[in-house]
């Protein structure tokens, strides 16, 4: 999404399908964000990379602050099936990036380990973050199913943020305990959780999306068992 309007908050996403290399794949990124982001650079980049991918992502990340400077944060995690540009890719290997531009926007990066999730208190994420309630905070957040229980970890932040919205996903595409990445700027882990804090001149509104358009008419179920669909009228 992109906004003309003075000092606006712009929006990029960019498709790499099978990136050979990773200068290639950061350059394409990089020339798409001085396209596509006409007020200025990121302050902040997420990254969803196929599993094949997951071993460049050091120096993807290392290019993004090798263009863009310190000031901006990158998040992001491995996943299975990409979405970009309202076409979902799956089976195949590839990098989505998203940038924003985000003016008059804090940014408030973090990684907390899987002991750390399951203890920290409302105060002590509100220390970690250097953050209050009432500056009505909006959560990104992204964990590994494998070592953290993602609706645990929102519930936590519920308490600390009551009343501030918080979207993400789990890493997918490993299939094993430390199989997944994830993403906090330099940080690139394989347990915990990775999430970002946006507060200041924004405002989020959670839906949920499956990936998928309806076909064909609209029928309703007449017979099933379990999850099995038996009859349809």
């Amino acid at each position: 999404m992109t906004n003309s309007e003075p000092n606006a908050m712009q929006w990029i996403t960019h498709y790499e399908p099978r990136p050979s290399h990773a200068a290639g794949a950061a350059a394409a990124f990089v020339r798409a964000c001085q396209t596509g982001l006409e007020q200025g650079p990121p302050q902040l980049v997420m990254v969803f990379a196929s599993a094949a991918v997951r071993f460049m992502l050091a120096d993807l990340v290392a290019t993004v602050y090798q263009e863009f400077g310190e000031g901006v944060t990158v998040l992001g995690c491995t996943g299975a099936g990409l979405v970009a540009n309202a076409r979902e890719h799956e089976q195949t290997d590839g990098i989505v990036w998203m940038a924003g531009y985000l003016p008059d926007v804090g940014v408030v990066p973090f990684w907390i380990s899987p002991a750390e999730a399951r203890s920290r208190s409302p105060a002590e994420w509100q220390t970690a973050l250097s953050l209050r309630p009432e500056q009505q905070p909006a959560f990104v957040l992204l964990s590994d199913l494998f070592s953290v229980d993602g609706q645990a970890l929102a519930n936590a932040l519920d308490q600390a943020f009551p009343g501030c919205p918080k979207i993400g996903g789990v890493a997918s595409s490993g299939q094993t305990p430390g199989s997944n990445r994830l993403i906090c700027d330099r940080q690139i882990e394989r347990t915990g959780a990775v999430g970002v804090a946006l507060w200041g001149d924004l405002r989020m509104v959670p839906f949920i999306a499956q990936g998928a358009r309806p076909v064909g008419p609209i029928l309703e179920v007449t017979q099933a068992s379990g999850g099995s669909i038996l009859g349809l009228d």
